[in-house]
C-alpha cells in the first residue's frame, strides 16, 4: 500500500555514469536527466551534486578537448560548476572554475550552506553564491603544491568527503 512521504521533496537524485538523474520518490520514473559536457574523444566527468531547497547543484567539468602532438596529451579541462531547476533540471547558471584538471583525476568535494556554494577540487576550495553562481572567493588548501585527490568540507553539523 502506497503512503504519502514524509520527505521534503518529490525527487531523488541518482548519478550514474556521466549524468545526474532526477526521479520521482513514489514512483522510480525519471522526471528530468543533466548530461555532463564531454571532450572531444567521448570522456566526461562524474559529477557530484547536491538538491539545496529548489536547486540541484551539480559539480562537473567544462567540455574539452585532447591536446598535444596527434592527441597524445591527456584530458585536461576546467572544473565547473552548474545549478539546475530542481523540479524541472533547467539549467539556472553555469560557472567555469579557474584552473584545468585531468579528466581522470577529476574529483570534487560540494556542500550548499548559508546561501553558498563551496567546491573543493584538487588543492583550491571555492564559494560561489547560490542564487547567481557569482564567484565570492577562492583560496590554496593543504599547503602544498601536489594536488590532492579528495578535499574535505565542513559546515557546522555537516561534513563531506569526496572521492574520485
Amino acid at each position: 500500500m502506497y503512503r504519502d512521504s514524509a520527505a521534503s521533496t518529490p525527487l531523488v537524485l541518482t548519478i550514474a555514469g556521466y549524468a545526474v538523474e532526477a526521479r520521482d520518490r513514489r514512483t522510480g520514473e525519471i522526471v528530468w536527466r543533466f548530461h555532463m559536457p564531454e571532450t572531444e574523444n567521448g570522456w566526461a566527468s562524474r559529477p557530484r551534486c547536491v538538491m539545496a531547497g529548489d536547486r540541484v547543484v551539480v559539480a562537473h567539468l567544462a567540455e574539452g578537448k585532447r591536446e598535444g602532438f596527434l592527441g597524445t596529451k591527456s584530458v585536461e579541462c576546467a572544473p565547473c560548476v552548474t545549478c539546475l531547476a530542481r523540479d524541472d533540471g533547467a539549467p539556472i547558471w553555469t560557472h567555469e572554475l579557474p584552473g584545468r584538471i585531468n579528466v581522470g583525476h577529476f574529483g570534487a568535494t560540494l556542500v550548499v550552506d548559508a546561501g553558498q556554494v563551496l567546491v573543493a577540487t584538487l588543492n583550491t576550495l571555492f564559494a560561489l553564491g547560490v542564487e547567481d553562481g557569482a564567484l565570492h572567493w577562492s583560496a590554496p588548501v593543504g599547503g602544498g603544491t601536489q594536488p590532492h585527490v579528495s578535499v574535505g568540507i565542513a559546515v557546522e553539523s555537516l561534513s563531506v568527503h569526496a572521492d574520485r
